[in-house]
């Protein structure tokens, strides 16, 4: 029977985390986006309040992306215990 190595599962969870942040940034992106679109604001003013939303998205997106590049450093710098010896 195959088992995923501990350094598997750090990368797994990794993955996972660096997932769910992009998923919570895009859902905080579109719920402000649906308040304003309920706040009956006139259009060029909802334009840019959309604008301005969605302009903030590649910096939150890049940041998320930066720090899971800095995990998957740590992971592939460490040592874990059921690594054979080479």
């Amino acid at each position: 029977m195959d088992f995923a190595t501990l350094r598997t599962k750090a990368t797994l969870e990794a993955c996972l985390g660096a997932a769910c942040d992009r998923n919570r940034v895009r859902t905080g992106v579109i719920d402000t986006i649906g308040v304003v679109l309920s706040c009956g604001l006139p259009a060029q003013a909802q334009a840019d309040a959309i604008r301005a939303e969605l302009d903030k998205l590649p910096a939150l997106l890049a940041d998320i992306d930066a720090q899971f590049k800095n995990r998957s450093a740590i992971i592939d710098a460490t040592r874990y215990p059921d690594e054979d010896e080479e």
